[in-house]
Protein backbone atom coordinates (compact mmCIF):
# COMPACT_ATOMS: atom_id res chain seq x y z
CA UNK A 1 0.00 0.00 0.00
CA UNK A 2 3.16 2.34 0.96
CA UNK A 3 5.21 1.13 -1.65
CA UNK A 4 2.20 1.74 -4.27
CA UNK A 5 1.61 5.65 -3.88
CA UNK A 6 5.41 5.77 -3.81
CA UNK A 7 5.82 4.42 -6.83
CA UNK A 8 2.80 6.33 -8.18
CA UNK A 9 2.94 9.36 -6.33
CA UNK A 10 5.76 10.14 -4.79
CA UNK A 11 6.98 11.24 -1.35
CA UNK A 12 4.48 13.94 -0.31
CA UNK A 13 5.77 17.47 0.43
CA UNK A 14 3.34 18.41 3.34
CA UNK A 15 1.71 16.83 6.45
CA UNK A 16 -1.69 15.00 6.03
CA UNK A 17 -3.02 12.17 5.30
CA UNK A 18 -0.48 10.74 2.28
CA UNK A 19 2.15 11.30 4.44
CA UNK A 20 0.02 9.71 6.70
CA UNK A 21 -0.93 6.33 5.15
CA UNK A 22 3.33 5.93 4.10
CA UNK A 23 4.11 6.40 7.29
CA UNK A 24 1.89 4.35 9.24
CA UNK A 25 2.59 1.60 5.98
CA UNK A 26 6.00 1.69 6.74
CA UNK A 27 6.56 1.57 10.34
CA UNK A 28 3.48 -0.42 11.87
CA UNK A 29 3.28 -2.37 8.68
CA UNK A 30 6.84 -3.71 8.20
CA UNK A 31 8.61 -2.40 10.96
CA UNK A 32 5.85 -4.07 13.54
CA UNK A 33 5.38 -7.16 11.19
CA UNK A 34 9.09 -8.01 11.64
CA UNK A 35 8.69 -7.96 15.84
CA UNK A 36 5.86 -10.24 15.46
CA UNK A 37 7.78 -11.87 12.87
CA UNK A 38 11.12 -12.96 14.61
CA UNK A 39 10.07 -12.44 18.31
CA UNK A 40 8.53 -16.64 18.38
CA UNK A 41 12.40 -16.85 17.23
CA UNK A 42 14.75 -14.81 19.26
CA UNK A 43 12.58 -15.46 22.46
CA UNK A 44 13.31 -19.33 22.91
CA UNK A 45 17.06 -18.43 22.09
CA UNK A 46 17.15 -15.85 24.77
CA UNK A 47 15.71 -16.53 27.36
CA UNK A 48 16.51 -20.46 26.65
CA UNK A 49 12.67 -21.57 27.21
CA UNK A 50 10.66 -23.79 24.58
CA UNK A 51 7.80 -22.05 22.55
CA UNK A 52 4.89 -24.44 21.09
CA UNK A 53 3.96 -22.81 17.92
CA UNK A 54 -0.20 -23.20 16.51
CA UNK A 55 -1.91 -21.56 14.12
CA UNK A 56 -3.05 -18.98 16.87
CA UNK A 57 0.19 -17.06 16.10
CA UNK A 58 -1.47 -15.48 13.10
CA UNK A 59 -3.74 -13.53 14.81
CA UNK A 60 -2.10 -11.08 15.64
CA UNK A 61 -0.40 -10.74 12.61
CA UNK A 62 -3.82 -10.62 11.19
CA UNK A 63 -5.01 -8.17 13.24
CA UNK A 64 -2.13 -5.74 13.39
CA UNK A 65 -2.23 -5.75 9.12
CA UNK A 66 -6.18 -5.05 9.42
CA UNK A 67 -5.59 -1.99 11.81
CA UNK A 68 -3.67 -0.48 9.02
CA UNK A 69 -6.25 -0.71 6.55
CA UNK A 70 -8.67 0.58 9.01
CA UNK A 71 -6.56 3.79 10.18
CA UNK A 72 -5.29 4.52 6.53
CA UNK A 73 -8.69 4.21 5.36
CA UNK A 74 -11.29 4.33 7.23
CA UNK A 75 -11.10 5.04 11.07
CA UNK A 76 -7.93 6.49 12.69
CA UNK A 77 -8.62 5.68 16.40
CA UNK A 78 -10.27 2.49 15.87
CA UNK A 79 -7.34 1.62 14.06
CA UNK A 80 -4.48 2.95 16.90
CA UNK A 81 -7.06 0.55 19.07
CA UNK A 82 -6.85 -2.31 17.23
CA UNK A 83 -3.04 -1.77 17.15
CA UNK A 84 -2.93 -2.07 20.86
CA UNK A 85 -4.94 -4.87 21.14
CA UNK A 86 -2.82 -6.74 18.60
CA UNK A 87 0.17 -6.16 20.47
CA UNK A 88 -1.58 -7.09 23.72
CA UNK A 89 -2.63 -9.94 22.27
CA UNK A 90 0.72 -11.31 21.06
CA UNK A 91 2.57 -10.45 24.81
Amino acid sequence: MSGLQLATGGLPYLAGPASDRILHGVFIGFVLSMVLAHGPLIFPALCRLPIRFSHWFYLPLLLLHLSLLLRCFVWREAGAAWTALAMCLYG
